[in-house]
């Protein structure tokens, strides 16, 4: 290397001394091919128009080849007692040749030299391209020079797998199951995969072998495992192929168990019934014995004795236990001996449901049992809950009811409706009262079958002595949430002594309604003063009220305070009358038409000088200027007024109209018999036409 270096710096400071000249000179390297290991010759050949004395040239083999020492010779036909020198470094081969006396190269075409490479394990395509390229004439002038690249192809099929790792995981006994290995052909040559090597029977491959892979192309590999032994398992799968690696090495995890199951049904039912829960095992180990523990929800309640084992038992005995929501059930044989079959139910058992929507069963400790190796075990793989469906009633109503404020002369009452918004039937089995004086027609139990349906309840209140009052209601029921509903009941029950008005010809009279004995009253009444002038003198006392003295004192314009009392301590028995009579005088300007009167502040006295009036005030209309429900003559037709209706009495062949009192049309109608009747929308004041008669009328 020492000899090449001081050569080297030689030649350079010869070839640095002219100019480059112009000329044809071309350095060519071939191309060539092999596998990893071969050794493989190249020759680098040069073609000049000038006198070549020396030649310098860099070639980059980069991690494919390395350059085999001592390999590089001139041809002999091209020498003129020139030298060679070759050596590599970092992966580029350095090539001198010289002439110490600048003697001329032979010949002008050939190849001037070869030298061996040893090809690595790599595969690919190398170009080789002559680099940093220097000639010289046998002046020492520098000359061009164009190369031409050849290309060094390493064959070898190369793989890449799409994992070197499968982990399964936990999966049960007696089962096949199937994993796809890609495997692609990186390299440059035919992938051969002609063995795969398991350190376990239960793995197989399902491909036919060999399998060839062209270079860049995949293929997929599937792989079946089959276990037979429960356990941890770890395997090594070994890939034989034509690979500089004759073998690829895949791990392949799993975890094989027996499969022991609990499984626990589903049911549906309605609250207040019992469902029956049915546990099956599916089991592969054959299991002797078992011990199923559950934390039953709220709404489930363990029926005692109802824990039974299925015919899969042999001599097997059963216990259980419940206690604060915590069922045991217990199935063992005293001589270890397995149930039969190894599916279906092995036992069953009971729950009263008491409550509403879906609970969810499952094991909150769960032991199934089988002599393995002479040792009790726990074989269970997994457990499956169970959900029970749960129908139930949901009532509905208000939590009060006001029977309202009625007399005492009225037997009290009030409807209360109960709806059932479950999905299974409501029974109401009783409805009670927390005071005696409350009552029900209706026969128990009531039942509501459908979801919105109801039932009326209607609820009397009996009693003679006037007061305010409260009770509750006790409605008994099938619904879980609401077994009892309360219902407050409010009422008022009052003595009727009252004053009303009724209106008369050219006067109005105050009735007195009255439940007690009354000894005397006082009132105000309003009028309208404007179109009436009433004074002192137009009270007076009807029959009824004789023996009182009556004393009217004007308030205002339109109102008076009206006091009667008996010096002679008369009383007005129970009954309903005209008392006092209130004439209407009108004025001139006075129109027909319905006028207001009012009745305030009503003082209705006792024998023992108690108010007992059940209402201080009264409303009413004095109807002046036309007829109300009497009979109306005109000629040879009549009308009467009654009950919402007009009947005309002889107005066959007649044209009837009927308008409010604002003049609005309301009907209008031909009358084809003697008897016609018209139905009016309202009470009120109607101007009625017969033909060319034209009256009003009070309905």
């Amino acid at each position: 290397m020492k000899t090449f270096n001081s050569i080297f710096i030689v030649l350079l400071l010869l070839l640095c001394s002219g100019m480059a000249a112009k000329a044809g000179n071309t350095i060519t390297l071939s191309s060539v091919s092999g596998s990893p290991g071969d050794v493989v010759s190249i020759n680098l050949g040069l073609s000049c128009d000038d006198n070549i004395a020396a030649l310098q040239v860099n070639i980059p083999l980069g991690d494919m080849a390395q350059y085999v020492a001592s390999s590089a010779v001139l041809s002999a036909d091209r020498s003129n007692g020139h030298g060679i020198a070759a050596s590599e470094t970092d992966g580029v081969l350095k090539i001198l040749v010289y002439s110490l006396d600048m003697q001329p190269l032979n010949g002008s075409d050939g190849n001037l030299l070869s030298f061996r490479l040893s090809l690595n394990e790599l595969p690919g395509n190398l170009s080789l391209t002559p680099q940093d390229v220097i000639i010289t004439d046998t002046e020492g002038n520098e000359v061009e020079c164009s190369t031409s690249a050849g290309s060094l192809n390493v064959l070898c099929a190369q793989t890449a797998y799409s994992t070197l790792k499968f982990d399964l995981g936990r999966v049960p006994l007696q089962n096949t199951y199937y994993s796809t290995l890609r495997v692609t052909n990186t390299g440059t040559a035919d992938l051969v995969i002609t063995e795969f090597d398991f350190s376990d029977s239960s793995l197989s491959v399902q491909n036919e072998l060999p399998v060839t892979i062209a270079p860049g192309n995949a293929s997929d590999v599937k792989l079946a495992y089959a276990p037979v032994v429960r356990g941890s398992a770890k395997n090594t799968i070994r890939v034989k192929s034509n690979t500089v690696t004759k073998y690829n090495l895949i791990e392949f995890f799993a975890e094989p168990y027996a499969v022991n199951e609990l499984h626990i049904s589903n049911a549906t039912g309605i609250c207040d019934e019992e469902v029956e829960l049915q546990l099956s095992v599916n089991n592969m180990d054959p299991i002797c014995g078992f011990q199923f523990d559950f934390t039953l929800p709220s709404q489930l309640k363990y029926v005692d004795g109802s824990f039974a084992l299925s015919d899969r038992k042999t001599d097997h005995q059963c216990v259980a236990s419940f206690n604060d929501g915590k069922l045991k059930l217990i199935a063992f044989s005293i001589s270890n001996q397995p149930f039969a079959d190894n599916d279906g139910v092995i036992a069953s058992f009971r729950v009263k449901l008491d409550g509403k929507y879906n609970a969810t069963v499952e094991a909150s400790d769960c032991i199934i049992s089988c002599v393995l190796d002479g040792v009790p075990t726990n074989v269970t793989s997994a457990t499956y809950s169970g959900t029970v469906s749960i129908k139930s009633p949901t009532i509905d109503g208000n939590s009060s009811l006001s029977l309202g404020r009625q007399p005492v002369t009225a037997l009290q009452s009030a409807v209360y409706t109960v709806i059932n918004y479950g999905d299974a039937p409501l029974v109401i089995d009783k409805v009670a009262f927390d005071c005696e004086s409350f009552m029900l027609s209706d026969n128990f139990p009531v039942r509501l079958d459908n979801y919105g349906s109801s039932h009326d309840f209607v609820v009397f209140f009996a009693k003679d002595v006037s007061a305010s009052y409260a009770g509750n209601m006790l409605i008994y029921t099938n619904d879980p949430s609401t077994r009892l509903k309360k219902v407050v009941l409010t009422g008022e029950i009052y003595n009727p002594n009252f004053l009303t008005i009724n209106s008369v010809s050219e006067s109005i009279e105050i009735l007195l309604s009255n439940y007690d004995a009354i000894s005397g009253l006082q009132f105000d009444v309003t009028y309208p003063s404007s179109d009436f002038d009433v004074k002192e003198s137009d009270f007076t006392v009807l029959n009824s009220f004789e023996g009182f003295s009556l004393m009217p004192r004007r308030l205002s314009n339109d109102s008076f305070r009206v006091f009667a009392y008996s010096l002679s301590d008369n009383v007005v028995l129970p009954d309903t009358a005209a008392i006092i009579g209130m004439k209407m005088p009108p004025y001139d300007k006075t129109v027909w038409g319905n006028y207001p009167v009012k009745i305030e502040n009503v003082i209705l006295s006792s024998g023992n000088m108690e108010n007992v009036a059940s209402s201080s005030s009264a409303s009413g209309y004095y109807i002046y200027g036309y007829s109300t429900s009497a009979e109306i003559a005109t000629n040879d037709t009549s009308v009467f007024a009654s009950d919402g209706k007009l009947t005309i009495n002889g107005a066959s062949g007649s044209f009837i109209e009927v308008y409010d009192i604002s003049g609005r049309l309301i009907c209008r109608e031909f009358a084809a018999s003697d008897f016609h009747s018209i139905t009016l929308p309202i009470s009120g004041i109607y101007i009625v036409k017969i033909n060319t008669m034209t009256f009003k009328i009070a309905l």
